[in-house]
Order: structure tokens, then sequence, then C-alpha cells
């Protein structure tokens, strides 16, 4: 939740989209990813891009804070599912944890 800056031992993309494409050749179909919060990875549209044509059914896991209506359309035809991790049960309780405005604010149907 709190990583900060990112360390110099990371996976570089090259090296993350050759284990996307061993993990496929050796039998793997379902990707999840994670964070911190996934969405702000540099990353992730190539990342997702990759997966989705392996054909890796692929899940984000995500507090949902950062999503914008662009990515919500780039992800719409890539993803299987978004999981949306809530900190509370009410806009208090969930912005000790994410900040205020977050709970439900963005995800109103």
């Amino acid at each position: 939740m709190f990583a900060g800056k990112s360390l110099e031992n990371e996976l570089q993309l090259s090296e993350v989209l050759a284990l996307l494409r061993a993990f496929k050749q050796h039998g793997g179909c379902n990707l999840t990813l994670s964070g911190g919060e996934i969405t702000v990875h540099k990353d992730l549209r190539e990342i997702i891009s990759v997966a989705n044509e392996l054909h890796l059914t692929t899940t984000l896991l995500t507090n949902g804070t950062e999503w914008t209506d662009d990515l919500i359309e780039y992800t719409a035809n890539k993803v299987a599912e978004v999981q949306v991790s809530i900190d509370g049960y009410d806009e208090l309780s969930n912005a000790k944890i994410r900040g205020t405005g977050h709970l439900l604010s963005r995800w109103k149907c």
C-alpha cells in the first residue's frame, strides 16, 4: 500500500513479457495482477495487451481509486475480471485507509 519508489531489482517489461510467454508455453492459462495498486504500474497496458494476445484469462486486483474512463475502456475487452477492494463499510471507515471520496464515488451505476 505504501510501496514508494521502484527498487533497482524489479523486473523490467521485457522480463515480465518473457515470463508471460513462458507461463503460457508451460500450460498457464489464468493470470492475476495485483500490487500495491496495479493501475499505477507504468507498463500495465502493455502487460495486459500481451496477456490478451496469449489468451490468458486475466484478473486485476485493485482498490479502485486510480481508474479513469480511458483505462476502463482499454481493459473492457482484454480483462476477464476486476476485483475491487473496499476497506470500510461506509465513507468514514473506508477513508481511514483510502482517503476521502473513494467509496463507491466512481462506481455508481
